[in-house]
C-alpha cells in the first residue's frame, strides 16, 4: 500500500514539474508526454486523477478554450490572455491586457471578467523548416494564400487551421481554393 502512495507522489512531482518548465497552458496529452520521460509507464488516467487533484488544491487552474478543449496552467499568475497556433494546436500565455477592453461592451452593461485569445502561428510554426512534407502518404504540404494546407492523395485540400486538417489529417472537407493561389511546397 505505501508502494503506491509512494507512486502516486512521485508521478504528481513529475506533473508538478511538467508544469514549472514549460510555462503555458497544456493538454493531459502533453502532460502525459512531457511526465513520461521522467516517469516512464505513466498512464493518461494517472494525469487526469492527478490534475483534478491539482485543481482542487488550487495549484493549477482549467483554460477552457473555444471548442472544449480544456487545457491546464499554474495557478496564481497575474491576469493574462492567451494565443492559440493555428499550425500547431500549441496554447501560449500572454502578459498584460489592452487598457480599456471593458469599454468595447455596450453602454450600461457592466464587465466582470473577460477572456481573450489571439489565433495565428506561434514563432517555431513561422520559420520556414517548420512546414515539412506531411508524415502521411501521397500528401504534400503547402501554402495557399499565406496559409499551411495539405492536399490529400485524392487531390482535395484542406487547411491547417480546420477541423478536418487537424481531426483526421486530411482526407476530405475545408477545400482552400484554386483562384489566386501562390503554392509553395515545402
Amino acid at each position: 500500500m505505501s508502494e503506491k502512495v509512494q507512486r502516486n507522489t512521485r508521478q504528481r512531482s513529475a506533473i508538478r514539474r511538467v508544469f514549472a518548465q514549460n510555462n503555458r497552458p497544456l493538454s493531459p496529452q502533453e502532460v502525459l508526454d512531457l511526465a513520461q520521460k521522467e516517469v516512464t509507464g505513466m498512464g493518461i488516467a494517472t494525469v487526469y486523477r492527478n490534475l483534478k487533484a491539482l485543481v482542487e488544491e488550487a495549484s493549477l487552474i482549467a483554460v477552457a478554450m473555444p471548442g472544449g478543449n480544456v487545457l491546464y496552467e499554474a495557478a496564481g499568475k497575474a491576469h493574462h490572455h492567451h494565443f492559440q497556433c493555428d499550425h500547431c494546436r500549441r496554447v501560449f500565455e500572454l502578459e498584460g491586457c489592452l487598457p480599456g477592453i471593458d469599454k468595447l461592451a455596450k453602454p450600461k452593461f457592466k464587465v466582470h471578467r473577460h477572456e481573450l485569445i489571439l489565433y495565428g502561428i506561434c514563432a517555431e510554426c513561422a520559420r520556414p523548416a517548420a512546414i515539412k512534407p506531411a508524415k502521411l502518404a501521397k500528401e504534400k504540404r503547402l501554402i495557399v494564400r499565406d496559409r499551411p494546407c495539405l492536399r490529400t492523395a485524392s487531390g482535395s485540400e484542406v487547411l491547417a487551421t480546420s477541423p478536418a486538417f487537424s481531426a483526421a489529417k486530411a482526407s476530405q472537407g475545408g477545400a482552400c481554393g484554386r483562384a489566386g493561389r501562390r503554392a509553395a511546397y515545402g
